[in-house]
Formats: structure tokens, sequence, C-alpha cells
């Protein structure tokens, strides 16, 4: 009797089952379930935070894997260990490459944000001439933040998530009264406050 070897080649991106049988195109033989599963890393970065003001440090934990290898080396105490630190100049992406005891790889990138030194323009004159008219706070751009405007009595006057440099002196439409009002400017893990003028 002949034998025959039949060699299939399957991608397969998660743990599955398939049944096979071997036929003579006349009689075919009993199904075999056949279980592959993967042994991809299910790898995980946890940190301490991921938005640090200028010269703090972070902390970045790899898991899943038996080796770890973090890129770019830059600003890194270590770039082969599960555990490394941190102490960027600017922002930074960090991707972490694990291989497990099968020899498998996996990869995933966590962003490292550095709340900037931040010039915050104190008055405004929005009388339409497109000089000064908006309260442009250039450094928020791109920066997770939440700010919010308050008149003397402490009523919000505008407020925003991720401010985009747009407010023009208004509520709900309408020209605010020239004058002082205050506000709050919350990061991940620092508030800024003062007071900013509208004249007119």
């Amino acid at each position: 009797m002949n034998k025959t070897a039949v060699i299939l080649k399957l991608r397969i991106v998660k743990n599955t089952s398939f049944y096979a049988a071997i036929t003579n195109g006349i009689c075919e033989g009993e199904l075999e379930r056949i279980d592959i599963q993967m042994n991809k890393p299910l790898i995980t970065i946890t940190a301490t935070d991921t938005i640090i003001n200028v010269g703090e440090s972070v902390t970045l934990t790899g898991g899943g894997g038996g080796s770890y290898s973090w890129s770019p080396a830059i600003y890194l105490s270590s770039t082969n260990s599960q555990t490394t630190t941190s102490t960027p100049i600017a922002n930074t992406t960090y991707t972490l490459t694990v291989i497990n005891e099968f020899g498998c790889t996996a990869t995933k990138s966590i962003h490292v944000i550095l709340i900037p030194t931040i010039f915050i323009p104190n008055t405004i004159t929005p009388n339409g001439d497109s000089v000064n008219d908006l309260w442009v706070i250039k450094e928020l751009v791109g920066l997770p933040n939440q700010l919010q405007i308050y008149n003397r009595l402490g009523a919000t006057v505008y407020s925003a998530k991720n401010y985009d440099n747009t407010w023009n002196g208004t509520y709900k439409g309408k020209d605010l009264p020239a004058g002082i009002y205050y506000y709050t400017i919350n990061f991940a893990k620092t508030v800024r406050s003062g007071y900013i003028a509208i004249i007119r």
C-alpha cells in the first residue's frame, strides 16, 4: 500500500480547530479533529503615567513574554528588561517587543507626552480686526486638557475639552462684557490657573 504525505500550509490568527479525513477517491476515512493553539504572546504595557512634566520620569513595565526589548533606546534606563524608566525631554513613542518560550513575538507601543512650558496670554481684544480676537495658547495644541473660564461670580462662561484656540470672548453666541475672567486648565496631573481680560 502506497503512503502519501499531504502538507497543508495554513495562516492561523487565533486558536482554532478543524477536521480532516483521508480518502482514496472512493472511500473516506473517519474525520479526525485537529486543535491548533496560538502561542503568540499576550503583550501588555503599564505605566506610572503617560503625561508628565519636563524633568519627570515615567516607569514602563511590559508583560506577556520571556524576553523584552524596548525601542528607541533614547531616554531609557534599560532596553532589554521587563521594566524600564524614561526621563524624556521630548514626546516619545516607545515600542516593546516580547518573545515567549515558543519563540513567538509580539509588539505594542505606548506614547509618553510632556507637558511643555506654556505661555498663556492674559488679554484678548475681540473687536473683529483679526488681531488678538481669539485666546490663543499655542502649546496646548495636541496636549490633552480640560479648560474652563469663569466670571467674577464663579459661573462658567466657557468650557472645552482639548481647547482648540477658538474662544473669542463670547458666551452662548453673545459677546461677554469687557472685564476680568478667570480660568483653570487641567492636565493629567497639573492644573494651571489665572485671569484673562476682555478689552473691547
